[in-house]
């Protein structure tokens, strides 16, 4: 009985190690493939088409897609989470290829349903974390009474984060995935945390701009996306004319531009033409 416990552990040991090591083979190989993608802008094109149409073999190796969803469609139903884990990862540590990566997701979706859905939890799951610690980070501000530089708010991960959980809602309100009580809801657990127009982060701001530049004309044609629509900007408004003691700006002229940009597209923007 004793030798049958301890083969019965040794059993569960090797079943362990060889998982760990399947879920690292995945993950790697996933890696690869999204890494195959152009190296310079969101091609867009290139996913949208054929392999053959529109891209040379060091933009698009022939097959590259299909060998990508024919490795996946491999993986086991429940391996296709770490695929997910992939490709937001790569959205995150990639940021001038979130759109590729967003296509790629909805590409690999068509071949294997329920991938989508997997990222919509991680953006759930994730944000418990991420508001938790912006969450010790508002308390901070609202205390001090003044905005910390960027890299007190968090990590640059963390920060990268933020941007992709707020780019990848967007995109997934879009194409119909997340209703806009979900959107929402993002928008409501990190950027609501913040009091203060000058206490609220960067990666936010950038994040918050990100999303409604994706989701901005699906959102203008309902009332209720307009209502949201609006209420961001006005947050946005007030972080445009928040000033340090010296009378600079906050935030960098990058997000500056952007919330300039929103607001001037926007016929009811709150207190437009006022710079």
């Amino acid at each position: 009985r004793i030798q049958s416990a301890v083969r019965a552990m040794q059993a569960r040991r090797v079943d362990a190690r060889l998982r760990i090591e399947r879920a690292r083979a995945i993950s790697l190989a996933m890696q690869g493939f999204l890494d195959r993608l152009p190296q310079e802008d969101c091609d867009t094109a290139i996913l949208d088409s054929s392999p053959q149409e529109g891209a040379s073999p060091e933009e698009a190796p022939k097959g590259y897609f299909d060998d990508m969803a024919e490795f996946v469609s491999q993986c086991g139903a429940d391996e296709h989470e770490l695929v997910a884990g992939a490709i937001f990862d790569r959205m995150v540590t990639l940021p001038h290829l979130r759109e590729s990566f967003v296509n790629v997701a909805f590409r690999l979706n068509a071949r294997c349903p329920g991938l989508c859905q997997l990222l919509v939890e991680r953006i759930h799951r994730d944000l418990g974390v991420l508001a938790a610690c912006f969450g010790v980070l508002s308390s901070k501000a609202a205390v001090d009474g003044c905005a910390p530089a960027p890299q007190e708010f968090a990590t640059v991960r963390q920060q990268e984060e933020v941007c992709a959980i707020l780019v990848l809602s967007g995109h997934f309100y879009v194409r119909g995935l997340l209703p806009l009580e979900g959107l929402d809801e993002v928008a409501r657990m990190l950027v609501g945390l913040w009091s203060a127009p000058q206490s609220l982060p960067e990666s936010l701001v950038k994040g918050l701009c990100l999303l409604l530049e994706v989701a901005g004309p699906i959102l203008e044609s309902t009332d209720a996306g307009n209502l949201f629509r609006e209420k961001c900007l006005a947050r946005l408004s007030a972080v445009q004319r928040a000033l340090a003691p010296d009378g600079k700006h906050l935030y960098s002229d990058e997000v500056l531009f952007r919330i300039r940009d929103l607001r001037r597209s926007s016929p009811r923007s709150p207190g437009q033409g006022q710079h």
